[in-house]
């Protein structure tokens, strides 16, 4: 899997997401989209302390969902009770559709939209949109792909992340544009979610907005952009690849201290070189199948040597 920087694999809020009382915007650096374990991308996640945080949430608040509900119900709760309940039954609602513990009726996706649209109309607790957000990327309805790219511009930056993840599990092209544009965000964390599902999306439309992420101020924008561009066949990153590519290098620009974070980098390194076929790196490749300290990494080495320069095969 082509994956990313500080990474973290499991659900953006909750399969990324994390808890709204942590500034998600500032840790998003690796990885974590476990629908994109197979791909090839780098992917922004959250990181593992904000999946703690996310624990605590659930068990602080299980006994909400102890009793047998319905994502409708859930809904309604979100539109007419008091206090903490409102966000509480949006996160619920995301993290049930996400387990698959909860099953969506015909005309739910619908009404979610709905809901979602007029709690970005007022002055509403940003959990609520932010976990609303990510049930509806969980809905998988392409209808909630318009009220998403306009969660792009929401005023709370993990309101504008979640949004970007979602439209990635949704998968649909329409996203393009609202997310090429989110890749100038003030927020870093809004750019890394952006080109990540960008790299998914793998629309050549958003190569032009790509290449300009490739000088983004913060690392993981950067290395997401490569691997986005990868996948499209795209060469322009390959320098970036060639230089994530490089242990001693990751080490220092790493935003991360998790060496399984660092260990991605790598891998997704050569992934995206071997799909670029660039033989320009096979040097630094060769040194991370001869001595690299990670058996993971030096496994997806010696493999790329193979497809690099078949008649050497992996010696």
């Amino acid at each position: 899997m082509l994956q990313s920087l500080p990474v973290s694999d499991t659900i953006p809020p909750p399969e990324p997401a994390g808890d709204v009382s942590a500034d998600v915007s500032a840790d998003v650096t690796a990885d974590a989209n476990p629908r994109a374990a197979r791909r090839l991308f780098i992917v922004p996640a959250i990181v593992a302390s904000v999946v703690v945080l996310l624990l605590a949430v659930y068990f602080l608040f299980g006994a909400l969902t102890r009793e047998s509900r319905s994502a409708d119900a859930y809904l309604q709760d979100v539109k007419t009770a008091g206090g903490n309940r409102r966000w509480q039954a949006a996160y619920e609602l995301s993290r049930l559709l996400d387990s698959g513990e909860l099953e969506a009726q015909q005309g739910t996706a619908a009404q979610a939209i709905a809901v979602f649209e007029s709690a970005r109309g007022g002055s509403e607790d940003p959990r609520v949109r932010r976990y609303l957000a990510l049930a509806l990327g969980r809905f998988g309805n392409k209808a909630a792909v318009p009220a998403l790219v306009d969660a792009l511009g929401d005023a709370d930056p993990e309101t504008r992340i979640y949004a970007a993840f979602s439209l990635g599990r949704i998968g649909d092209r329409r996203a393009t544009p609202g997310l090429a544009r989110a890749l100038t965000d003030e927020d870093a964390g809004v750019r890394k979610a952006a080109a990540y599902t960008l790299g998914g999306l793998a629309d050549p439309a958003s190569a032009d907005a790509l290449r300009e992420a490739l000088h983004d101020e913060q690392i993981d924008v950067t290395w997401n952009a490569a691997v986005a561009l990868a996948r499209m066949g795209d060469p322009s990153g390959a320098e970036v690849l060639r230089s994530m590519a490089d242990r001693e290098f990751v080490e220092r620009a790493s935003q991360s201290e998790d060496p399984a974070t660092r260990t991605e980098v790598l891998v997704t390194a050569v992934k995206g070189i071997v799909m670029l076929e660039d033989k320009a790196a096979i040097g630094a490749i060769e040194k991370l199948a001869a001595g690299d300290p990670d058996l993971r990494v030096r496994q997806a080495a010696i493999e790329a040597l193979g497809k690099l320069r078949p008649a050497a095969g992996t010696s």
